[in-house]
């Protein structure tokens, strides 16, 4: 799924309706042409999908090699011609639950900082809300749409604070039996274009926050140098430039 955004008021814009009329009311993800018809704005995500992330990578080569040897295992060794269509299809099984599990708890802290007070105690949320009361952090923002037309990106921030100013973004990992690895060269970059199109400067405090899905309460935060995100705006700007090399599109308006 492509992820635009556009202006006036700032809105993402994930899916449009078919315009066949015998899928009326039915939705696709939109497209490169889609974003040019209406102007909108790229993603940071999107716009370092131009690269490989060698991270990201790794665990889908994870992830497919499980998938593969859970299959053999299954066939009890007897490896035939569907075998590999069988094992292709757990491990986007598997991948989509852990990507839905991320999605679920962004919800639940979302839904806690957005709340009352009044929320179901959770371990995982409640570490993360701990977390931001002993750091000091305010969320003026959660979930917090933006669009900067000047750098020609839009977003969505977990959790902004005016105050400090900090961006945070969650990020959920496995943890148990696993080596830390916060791959900064390629994180930076998104938090650093958060920075820019939200806050027009790098002089914020940019955090990831990693969640364990298997240790229920275990958080690693992780706040990046100014050097860290100095080299990750570099890297963000070669890849914009490539990006609309690429597509043939460039979004950035002069203001």
């Amino acid at each position: 799924m492509g992820h635009y955004y556009t202006d006036n008021p700032p809105a993402p814009f994930y899916e449009i309706e078919y315009t066949d009329k015998k899928r009326a009311g039915e939705f696709r993800p939109v497209t490169i042409k889609d974003a040019r018809r209406v102007g909108a704005y790229p993603s940071p995500n999107e716009v370092m999908g131009i690269l490989d992330k060698p991270g990201l990578l790794y665990w889908k080569q994870q992830m497919l090699a499980e998938a593969v040897r859970d299959t053999v295992l299954d066939l009890a060794g007897d490896w035939d011609e569907y075998a590999w269509s069988q094992a292709y299809s757990l491990f986007k099984t598997r991948t989509a639950i852990f990507s839905l599990q991320g999605t679920e708890i962004h919800d639940m802290i979302e839904q806690c900082l957005i709340s009352d007070g009044t929320y179901e105690p959770d371990l995982i949320v409640d570490a993360c809300v701990d977390w931001l009361h002993e750091t000091g952090i305010k969320w003026t923002g959660v979930e917090e749409v933006f669009v900067s037309p000047e750098i020609g990106i839009g977003g969505k921030i977990d959790v902004v604070d005016d105050t400090v100013p900090a961006i945070i973004d969650w990020k959920t990992i496995d943890t148990v039996g696993k080596k830390f690895r916060p791959y900064t060269k390629d994180k930076t970059p998104l938090l650093a274009a958060y920075a820019m199109g939200r806050f027009g400067t790098l002089e914020v405090d940019l955090w990831n926050v990693f969640i364990s899905r298997d240790e229920p309460g275990k958080i690693i935060p992780k706040l990046y140098t100014p050097e860290e995100i100095e080299f990750g705006w570099q890297k963000f700007e070669l890849c914009y430039y490539l990006w609309v090399l690429d597509k043939g599109y460039d979004p950035r308006k002069e203001m």
